[in-house]
């Protein structure tokens, strides 16, 4: 094997440079200006949000009867909570809801139920599983729905393409008049 001459050896070092020049214009450049402006776009979206947090905030601080409207929501909130906690109803809920977001739901697992001023507040682990925006779909119908809901611990578990989920959820009763 010959030896490459001063002038070829310029030109190799010159392609390979080239080259990697041209990696970076046309695909690490492009990739880096996306992130930069995804991540710009999130921001600006926090920031937007932090904003109207603090105007919500000056609000309150500014009216003079919002503890009094607070004192009128969570009177009128518990009037509308059920008098018990149906774990069958909220459960036959769970499963039309898991279905109609495409997940799978593997199981319910009732626990002790506690008492918190006067009003009776009965986790369940739900277990299911789905994709990602199933999953997201199913949360918020579940956030969104009737019953007084309040997510606990949670895990999520990649399997492939679906998520294999364990999610504790907070449903809440007025305690009935001989549970106290």
């Amino acid at each position: 094997m010959r030896q490459l001459s001063q002038r070829e050896r310029m030109e190799l070092a010159l392609l390979w440079a080239l080259g990697l020049l041209l990696l970076y214009v046309l695909v690490l450049a492009p990739l880096f200006a996306a992130e930069r402006m995804a991540a710009s776009a999130e921001r600006g979206a926090l920031l937007a949000q932090n904003a109207r947090i603090a105007e919500h905030q000056q609000l309150l601080l500014r009216d003079a009867h919002a503890e009094e409207k607070l004192r009128a929501r969570h009177a009128h909130l518990m009037e509308a909570l059920p008098e018990d906690v149906e774990q069958g109803a909220f459960m036959y809920a769970m499963e039309r809801l898991a279905v109609r977001s495409g997940l799978v739901m593997e199981g319910f697992a009732p626990r002790a139920a506690e008492m918190v001023n006067g009003t009776l507040i009965q986790p369940i682990e739900l277990r299911f599983r789905g994709n990602y925006f199933d999953v997201l779909s199913f949360l918020h119908a579940v956030q969104e729905g009737e019953r007084c809901v309040a997510f606990g611990n949670f895990s999520f578990e990649a399997e492939g393409d679906a998520l294999q989920c364990v999610l504790l959820v907070k449903i809440a009763a007025r305690a009935a008049d001989g549970a106290e």
